[in-house]
């Protein structure tokens, strides 16, 4: 059962993500060319040559905007447009660039399949530099919705809808293994996070930046711009732990398996971060499709749908 943010009790179970499984994915995708930091978009490229989508959408039959009664899809019609929030910073395997100066990813993907369900032009807005950016533009009607690896939340929900989940990830622990026998922490980091003083690491202006502050209280809370920078932060001990999803931390760990020499991945079995498409207040007729559009089409992943989707961002 899914505590969504309520408080972790202190006895909850953890259970130990052994770094040794991702040794055959490593070996296969040994050939595909690494990246220092997932955020660069010129090395996103060196991965994804050409987009696997056609974001010209030539072709497009404009549906009129008098057959529908839902007001919010009759305006979306008549000025023939869908615009989507997407964070500026690439975040594969949801949106990236690619080399030929396009862009591809499972949020490009839906955004792509959602506007031409709707016969309307894919308008994608990548001037937010936070998820709490992409919150408040929402909010304020900047965009018609945002696909940007968006988390659901308890806070974010009191401002915006929520679609059903189209991605499903596990909420993690990366420890650093000479600070967790330096505190004798054998197997259940949990614990100690709780302790007075420990170190932890999040990402700025992240749902996991509120999840720390929540369930950590008496915690040392080191806040950094992006990823990158947490994960060396864990890497280099200047602390203890990162929290964030089982996505990220694999994927730092398969980029660059050095971090697997250093740290311990603990993902927490019963607590979820749900991915999800998210409209403003009053959009409700939007969501309707949104959701009959994530429905019919199966978008239901977890991490392992997403390596075997798009290798290439591992």
């Amino acid at each position: 059962m899914c505590n969504c943010g309520l408080g972790v009790p202190m006895n909850k179970k953890l259970l130990l993500t052994l770094v040794l499984f991702l040794i055959p994915l490593l070996s296969a995708c040994a050939s595909a060319p690494k990246a220092e930091s997932p955020a660069e978009t010129a090395e996103i490229a060196t991965i994804a040559l050409h987009s696997s989508l056609d974001l010209s959408q030539e072709g497009r039959q404009p549906i009129l905007p008098q057959k529908y009664d839902k007001p919010f899809v009759a305006e979306l019609l008549e000025k023939d447009s869908l615009v989507v929030g997407m964070l500026e910073e690439d975040r594969p395997p949801f949106f990236y660039h690619t080399g030929d100066g396009s862009m591809d990813g499972l949020d490009v993907e839906i955004s792509l399949g959602i506007a031409d369900t709707f016969g309307v032009k894919l308008v994608i807005d990548r001037t937010a530099r936070s998820n709490q950016e992409l919150y408040e533009n929402l909010a304020r009607g900047q965009y018609d919705m945002v696909a940007s690896k968006f988390s659901m939340t308890p806070e974010r929900a009191m401002g915006v809808s929520f679609s059903t989940p189209y991605v499903t990830l596990r909420q993690s622990f990366l420890v650093n293994k000479k600070l967790a026998a330096q505190y004798g922490v054998a197997d259940y980091p949990y614990d100690h996070m709780r302790e007075l003083g420990a170190v932890i690491g999040t990402v700025e202006g992240t749902s996991y930046e509120s999840f720390v502050r929540r369930n950590f209280p008496e915690a040392d809370i080191r806040v950094y711009e992006d990823i990158p920078s947490m994960v060396e932060a864990v890497v280099g001990e200047e602390v203890f732990a990162a929290v964030y999803d089982d996505l990220t931390f694999v994927q730092a760990i398969m980029k660059n398996y050095e971090v697997s020499l250093y740290t311990t991945i603990y993902t927490v079995e019963d607590l979820r971060d749900y991915i999800c498409v998210a409209v403003a207040d009053g959009s409700e007729d939007l969501l309707e499709c949104i959701n009959a559009y994530l429905m019919v089409n199966c978008y239901s992943y977890v991490l392992d749908d997403l390596i075997r989707d798009f290798p290439e961002c591992f």
